[in-house]
């Protein structure tokens, strides 16, 4: 059995582990313990995972920005200062820097007139939640 971590600390984190729950392929198996599992999802966590398990796991993160533009936090809040005409998510592998990694896919959204950092990261959560639906299987069988 190959033991799945879903690393999350906000709602849409949540709404993706019940999700995951009712969705997990045969063979896998959803784990309370980073330490006990082999592969790790990452959804807008607001943890650094460990380098020693990012050298010996699968582990891949949902990033609430376009990557390399946007790391770290607060990046909805960033697209609007620069001006952006678009803001989005990203989903990499990870390795031991900070949202650094190969990069599997990048959902960008068009930022229109009335938007705020605040629906920025609403519509940034839609479409993570949209992601890992259509990601989850294929990340655990790889």
């Amino acid at each position: 059995m190959i033991k799945v971590f879903i690393a999350t600390s906000r709602h849409i984190g949540k709404l993706c582990d019940e999700w995951a729950h009712a969705n997990t392929p045969t063979g896998f198996e959803i784990v309370d313990d980073m330490a006990d599992s082999d592969i790790i999802l990452s959804i807008m966590y607001e943890k650094i995972i460990p380098s020693n398990y990012t050298r010996t796991k699968k582990c891949f993160n949902f990033h609430p920005g376009v990557l390399p533009a946007y790391k770290g936090s607060g990046t909805f809040s960033w697209v609007l200062i620069n001006q952006e005409s678009k803001a989005g998510v990203t989903l990499h592998l990870m390795d031991e820097g900070i949202d650094t990694g190969d990069i599997i896919e990048i959902r960008e959204f068009l930022i229109a007139k009335g938007d705020t950092a605040i629906t920025l990261f609403q519509k940034g959560e839609e479409t993570i939640f949209r992601m890992f639906k259509g990601w989850y299987a294929d990340l655990l069988i790889g």
